[in-house]
């Protein structure tokens, strides 16, 4: 999904709840310019404050990217997996390469996570769930609680989703990460 479309679906989901862009900047929070900028295309937000909004309009982060008419059975090849990018757009930031589209129904949400040096995930987060992940190349910063965790390549983790958590690249060149977990509330 592109930055518009991503803009659209909150200012669609805003709209039909009946929410004011000053009603979501307060409970976010954050200001209206901001939310104005991502909803109408012109600035990325990071994966915590697109959580803090999706909580804010009682929807899942997961539930932006819904394809309900999806098949049972998907095939992804090579190069036609669709990318969200979040963060930073200078550096990109992080970039989220959908391995399974999200559909209502679905207890996985599967992505290949692509952090940029020094970028990472925006801010703590915590929702019901598990998360397991794969670093394919690169090194993490994994902040889980209050242990932090440096993961090389081929390093692998785990985690009950309900405690708070975050990450970011602390290396020089881009990571990757597996990271298959139940869809963020």
């Amino acid at each position: 999904m592109n930055l518009d479309k991503l803009g659209e679906r909150l200012r669609h989901i805003r709209r039909v709840k009946k929410f004011r862009l000053s009603d979501v900047a307060r409970l976010v929070p954050c200001s209206e310019s901001m939310l104005s900028k991502i909803e109408t295309g012109r600035i990325i937000p990071s994966l915590h404050l697109l959580q803090r909004i999706t909580m804010v309009l009682d929807i899942t982060t997961a539930e932006l990217f819904d394809n309900s008419n999806e098949s049972a059975v998907l095939i992804y090849k090579k190069g036609s997996r669709s990318n969200v990018q979040l963060g930073d757009s200078e550096n990109h930031g992080l970039i989220l390469q959908r391995l399974i589209p999200f559909s209502r129904g679905r207890i996985l949400n599967a992505n290949i996570h692509i952090i940029s040096p020094g970028s990472g995930n925006g801010g703590e987060l915590k929702h019901i769930g598990e998360e397991v992940g794969f670093v394919l190349e690169g090194q993490i910063e994994l902040t889980v609680g209050n242990e932090v965790y440096l993961l090389n390549a081929e390093d692998s983790f785990f985690f009950e989703s309900h405690i708070p958590h975050r990450y970011r690249n602390i290396g020089k060149t881009v990571a990757r990460v597996l990271w298959v977990n139940s869809p963020i509330v």
